[in-house]
């Protein structure tokens, strides 16, 4: 009788341990999905405004962070892969008006690298203007990108390429990707070619 109640104890520890365990793991599942943010309607909205085609990833390699800021900048989108190799830092700047600084976008552009560069003489900047084929791979009327080390606070990574293009009439784009080690790094965004639509 005593061996009766000593297994059926042990069973019912057993069970408390199984369902314990069942429960954190759905709590960690939870956690999980809420961390994983579906993309807000504002940032569809300005994709549908600029005629902007994004390219989504697959939600196995990169996880979503709405429209935030950091001490540095406000961003529309940020992104992480799931290897956590790789930030992004999607912002978008619609063209309001006739004084819009994206109508100048090498100006805004060399004002963004010199907000986000490491001031230390040690780093260089390197910087490169799209030709026409590449501009028009972008949809773009102007497109430039430079690479740098960050300021500290920015992102995990030290490491980064900032991609800038403008559309007149639509607006100013920059994606910033943040990295430990070169590789190669997505396309994410751009116009679309209406043009070769019509055509």
């Amino acid at each position: 009788m005593e061996l009766k109640n000593k297994l059926s104890h042990a069973l019912y520890t057993f069970q408390n341990v199984v369902a314990l365990i069942s429960f954190l793991l759905l709590h960690l599942c939870s956690m999980e999905l809420s961390a994983q943010l579906v993309i807000s309607e504002s940032f569809d909205e300005s994709l549908e405004e600029l005629d902007l085609i994004f390219f989504y990833p697959l939600e196995s390699e990169f996880k979503y962070e709405n429209a935030g800021k950091n001490r540095f900048f406000d961003y529309d989108l940020k992104m992480t892969s799931r290897s956590r190799a790789i930030d992004v830092f999607i912002m978008i700047h619609p063209e309001v008006n006739e004084l819009d600084i994206s109508l100048t976008p090498h100006v805004e552009f060399a004002m963004q690298i010199a907000h986000l560069a490491s001031n230390s003489e040690e780093h260089t900047i390197w910087v490169q203007g799209f030709n026409e084929s590449k501009t028009a791979k972008l949809g773009s009327d102007w497109a430039s990108e430079a690479r740098f080390v960050l300021k500290r606070g920015i992102s995990r990574h030290p490491n980064a390429r900032l991609l800038s293009f403008y559309k007149q009439g639509k607006g100013y784009i920059s994606v910033l990707y943040c990295f430990t080690k070169n590789q190669k790094l997505p396309d994410f965004l751009s116009f679309e070619d209406l043009n070769s639509e019509i055509n």
